[in-house]
């Protein structure tokens, strides 16, 4: 579980692709992060990138 941390990483993409090299097979990993009103996160094309795929926004 990954708590409003990922913003705060030099390079979200890297970081996405080390949680996803560590989890076990078939395993789960929640990521939530703090939106202002109005913004969209930019988070479809690193999730894919890291192997990951997006259940829920």
């Amino acid at each position: 579980m990954c708590v409003d941390a990922l913003g705060g990483a030099a390079d979200r993409g890297t970081a996405l692709c080390e949680l996803s090299r560590v989890l076990v097979p078939r395993g789960r990993l929640v990521v939530t992060r703090a939106l202002r009103r109005g913004a969209e996160p930019a988070w479809h094309e690193q999730v894919a990138a890291a192997g990951l795929m997006q259940e829920h926004r």
